[in-house]
């Protein structure tokens, strides 16, 4: 005969292959309509030995007896889980009735012979078929009988056991003790309280009491009972619960209609943890006496599994109360960090300005870049190497220039400027060099060239990217022969003339374009100051407009006040033209202004590029929504302003009802009559 996997009193599917695959696919051999099974989920294969489970790399696992498995072999009695769904693994019939049950078979057949040679008596004849007939129902009614009621139970309540001690989490493991003490004892209703602080009983879980039911008066006599159980340690059990004394003591059970009731102690030791309550309110004798060392035994074994999970719970807490504290050393740790790195900053900023030679009184700026460069001319001041000066227009070439000239050694001579972007080309040589008189038309004297006027001074030649290819290439000779010819004269002068140059462009690039010499690039290329543009250092925007407001009341104009609205517009903005650019915006608000200058006074430039920031980084979405926000607020508050803040006009005036005006004022928190 062939073993069995049995789901449930009507389902057992014989093993009758050599293997047999279980899974959720329709080509498997035993289909599981389970969610949590896969495919082919495993397989039974039948040795020389008996039989042997194999896991098909599922995705929730194969379970035996509670535990998960890769291989191993069957025996009877053994519970695969897959999924939800659970098969036991039985013997066939005749193999399973043994000892008391292969007694009981016995018996029960040799009631079946007997009754079947009482059939034959009483028919007088020998009808085989109907005598066959009469023995197969009797046969199945044997069979149904063979299976017994507490074997079934007792071993239902090895696979809760297992499934409890495999819980860890807390709340779960107190839903599946009461679900599976209800489903063992076939209970109506059940609850689990454990004892807290003073020996005070809380319902952790409940099964069919609705939390109205808990907190009704009657309640009290369940309640009552529980808790008594917890304290004592001692079980309760009636079959007849509305007639018991003992039940009755704890009040009136006929509000409750109690029939049955049963509630067991949950103990580790001399511990008492708590109780577990069942009851049924229809069927007297639902619990028998005999059941009492099953729930207990039941109770003993919760215990120790509620004791695991909330040790496995303090452990938990304990890992996240030591992981908050890490997290907050690190934050501690990062905060200190910072703070140590603001101290470095801060250290490194007084340490260069301390080791600053030279004043630079005229450069206004405190950030960080700036600090830099004063660092760095400190270091070309004192040399007489070739400096060039790269950055964009207004950002204060020249003014680094002359600090390099009138911190230095030359600083006593002459310093000579000039923006070769505004040298006409035919007069370039001339500007240089000098000339002689009647050299060219218009040469009506001899005149010095700026090499000459910054003899044992500096000349520093701004935009010097602008300066035409031939020229370059007369300026090398100059800087290689340390003398000037002027135009039309034949006799050499010799120069003592510091170099510094500067230029918004990129004198490399320009050398790869074939729009500058290399041979002069490299001449006074020798040592590159950057220029930070004023985008780079908003933290001195404030100076730079104290020290130009400054400037402006020194001359005797009335210099207003600046809103805050107003300063950080101009911190916002990118200032394309620099220092240059923030000076004349400042005069031109001082110009327009008042008593203050304000958002509305700036330019449009200003005001738009501070918008823009303003909705930099918001989706399409976020920026339209504000953005009918503040102009419903506007209009809204302009209608109440001027009609006094009558909502009727208002709501007239804006071609909306009064209750969407009322609405919006609430929304927009805008009062009746604004300020």
């Amino acid at each position: 005969m062939a073993h069995l996997l049995k789901l449930d009193q009507n389902l057992r599917i014989p093993i009758e292959k050599d293997a047999v695959v279980l899974g959720r696919s329709p080509a498997a051999d035993v289909h599981v309509s389970d969610r949590k099974a896969s495919s082919a989920h495993c397989r039974i294969d039948r040795t020389k030995n008996g039989y042997r489970v194999s896991d098909l790399e599922s995705a929730n696992g194969t379970w035996l007896n509670g535990k998960r498995i890769r291989r191993q072999a069957l025996k009877a009695g053994d519970v695969l889980a897959i999924g939800t769904l659970e098969f036991r693994f039985e013997e066939p019939l005749a193999r399973r009735a043994t000892g008391r049950q292969r007694q009981k078979t016995d018996k029960a057949y040799l009631d079946l012979e007997s009754s079947f040679e009482s059939f034959l008596r009483a028919s007088g004849h020998d009808d085989r078929e109907v005598a066959a007939q009469k023995l197969g129902e009797k046969s199945r009614e044997i069979a149904k009988s063979l299976v017994d009621p507490e074997v079934q139970r007792l071993r239902k309540l090895v696979s809760w056991i297992r499934r409890l001690t495999d819980e860890r989490d807390l709340s779960r493991l107190l839903s599946l003790m009461l679900d599976s003490v209800v489903e063992l004892t076939g209970a109506e209703r059940g609850f689990l309280m454990l004892l807290e602080g003073q020996q005070e009983g809380r319902i952790r879980v409940a099964r069919s009491f609705s939390i109205e039911d808990l907190r009704k008066p009657t309640f009290r006599v369940a309640r009552s009972v529980a808790e008594s159980v917890a304290r004592e340690g001692q079980p309760i059990l009636s079959t007849n619960a509305d007639e018991d004394p003992l039940i009755r003591s704890h009040g009136d059970t006929g509000a409750l209609y109690l029939r049955s009731v049963v509630c067991v102690p949950i103990r580790m030791g001399k511990k008492h943890l708590g109780a577990l309550y069942l009851d049924n309110r229809f069927e007297r004798g639902v619990f028998r006496h005999e059941d009492l060392p099953f729930l207990i035994s039941f109770a003993d074994q919760a215990a120790i599994a509620l004791k695991n999970a909330s040790l496995h719970e303090d452990a938990r807490k304990a890992r996240k109360e030591i992981e908050e504290l890490n997290k907050a050393l690190r934050g501690r740790v990062e905060q200190q960090e910072a703070e140590l790195h603001e101290v470095k900053t801060l250290y490194a900023r007084a340490s260069a300005e301390a080791r600053t030679k030279y004043q630079y009184d005229a450069i206004i700026g405190d950030a960080s870049v700036m600090r830099e460069l004063f660092f760095l001319l400190d270091r070309v001041t004192d040399s007489d190497v070739p400096v060039f000066l790269y950055g964009e227009s207004g950002s204060g070439k020249e003014l680094a220039a002359r600090a390099i000239h009138f911190n230095g050694p030359r600083r006593h001579a002459a310093f000579v400027s000039e923006n070769c972007a505004a040298i006409p080309e035919p007069l370039f040589e001339s500007e240089l060099f000098g000339h002689t008189k009647g050299s060219f038309t218009g040469a009506v004297a001899d005149k010095k060239g700026l090499f000459q006027l910054a003899d044992t001074g500096t000349l520093f030649l701004d935009e010097v990217a602008e300066m035409p290819l031939g020229m370059q290439a007369k300026l090398l000779r100059v800087l290689q022969e340390r003398e000037v010819r002027p135009v039309g004269g034949k006799k050499t002068t010799p120069i003592d003339v510091r170099i510094v140059t500067a230029s918004n462009k990129n004198l490399a690039e320009q050398v790869r374009r074939g729009a500058f010499r290399e041979d002069l690039y490299h001449r006074i290329h020798v040592i590159e100051v950057p220029i930070p543009a004023l985008r780079r250092r908003p933290e001195d925007i404030p100076l730079l407009i104290d020290h130009f407001l400054k400037e402006f009341e020194a001359k005797g104009r009335k210099v207003p006040r600046i809103t805050k609205a107003a300063m950080s517009l101009l911190q916002r903005y990118e200032w394309p033209g620099n220092v240059r650019e923030l000076e004349n915006e400042i005069l031109r608000a001082c110009t327009l202004a008042e008593e203050e200058i304000t958002a509305e006074t700036l330019s449009e430039a200003v005001r738009g590029a501070g918008e823009a920031a303003r909705w930099h980084g918001r989706s399409l979405k976020e920026a339209v929504k504000e953005a009918t926000r503040e102009v419903e607020r506007s209009l809204i508050t302009e209608a109440l302003r001027t009609e006094k803040g009558n909502k009727s006009a208002v709501a007239r005036r804006l071609g909306i009802s009064r209750p969407t005006l009322d609405a919006k004022m609430e929304s927009l928190k805008i009062p009746r009559y604004p300020a």
